[in-house]
């Protein structure tokens, strides 16, 4: 994870009390603490999954911010060993922290996945 300016951590990017939801609404982690450690973990994970013949294998492939809601819609694609594609929305709070994260969609290979189980399983283990 890329360091931030000025003495800020990559936990202060979220509110104390953030919410990670799945695709069935279901609070999958909170905490500013566990949230910042999952997206840690997973960027660690990318890191080392990724190929060295492929700059691409995990890019954002599109950022929608709708400032009147406070959100900001981010689509990305991995391509690390299996073609993974997500859309996921941060919702800000008044001092502009991350006060909730949506898990909206997630495509593994062609198959669209729409159980939740497995986003807790990976939350509950982080």
């Amino acid at each position: 994870i890329t360091p931030l300016p000025n003495g800020i951590s990559f936990r202060d990017l979220f509110a104390p009390d953030v919410q990670l939801t799945g695709f069935d609404g279901s609070i999958l982690v909170e905490g500013s603490g566990r949230v910042s450690d999952l997206y840690r973990t997973t960027a660690s994970l990318r890191e080392r999954g990724g190929s060295s013949e492929s700059d691409d294998a995990w890019r954002v492939t599109d950022i929608t911010a709708n400032w009147k809601d406070r959100t900001v819609q981010v689509r990305w694609l991995s391509n690390i060993q299996v073609k993974v594609e997500g859309t996921d929305v941060f919702h800000l709070n008044n001092e502009g922290g991350i006060q909730l994260i949506e898990q909206k969609e997630l495509v593994v290979g062609s198959s669209k996945i729409i159980d939740a189980s497995w986003q807790r399983a990976i939350g509950s283990a982080v």
